[in-house]
């Protein structure tokens, strides 16, 4: 019994020492004046702060991010650019983002600096939907993201709808056709925008 209470006074001293330390370490530059390490910062989002790793001013590792407390985004960096991340509303897990490429794509005439995938999710945690997007600058989340195929599942998980945008449309609601499935996953219509 009494060994065990030395090891239990060990573990108590070693994480009390861990937590001092590492609260000490936070938001720290390294020798060129870079962000380095765990910070925890207030965004430009009233009531957001992030929690991220920097690598010498890159961000590289697992993120979070807080709205009023609540955790809203999970994800990771790459050598500062992004390769997955998800969006919670209130502890429900809304939609992910995954399989990250980037380069210079050009479709058309539009020009994009990387490409990913995306799946939304009903309330009972079914996928909704799955989409492949190119997006610019302003990421996967933005209005000019563009996506050529959109997959539309019903609560139980069968494909119902898909929508194909052209590039010259560039705009979801003036996809170029729509295809209707059954649950047995059979053509049952397609439908043309144009």
């Amino acid at each position: 019994m009494n060994y065990l209470i030395k090891i239990l006074f060990v573990v108590i001293c070693i994480l009390q020492a861990t937590t001092i330390y590492g609260q000490s370490i936070l938001n720290q530059y390294d020798e060129q004046g870079n962000k380095h390490g765990q910070w925890i910062e207030n965004d430009n989002v009233p009531g957001r702060k992030s929690i991220c790793y920097y690598n010498h001013g890159k961000k590289d590792g697992v993120f979070y991010i807080y709205d009023y407390g609540q955790l809203s985004y999970v994800g990771k960096y790459d050598d500062d650019k992004s390769v997955s991340f998800s969006n919670f509303n209130r502890g429900v897990l809304m939609c992910d983002f995954y399989d990250f490429e980037y380069g210079n794509m050009q479709i058309g005439q539009l020009q994009f600096i990387g490409r990913c995938k995306c799946r939304t999710y009903h309330p009972n945690g079914v996928i909704a939907k799955q989409i492949i997007i190119y997006f610019d600058e302003g990421g996967p989340e933005m209005d000019t993201a563009y996506y050529p195929e959109i997959r539309y599942y019903d609560d139980n998980g069968y494909l119902c709808k898909v929508e194909y945008e052209s590039v010259d449309d560039h705009v979801l609601s003036e996809a170029s056709e729509v295809w209707y499935y059954d649950k047995a996953g059979n053509i049952t219509k397609k439908e043309s925008k144009k």
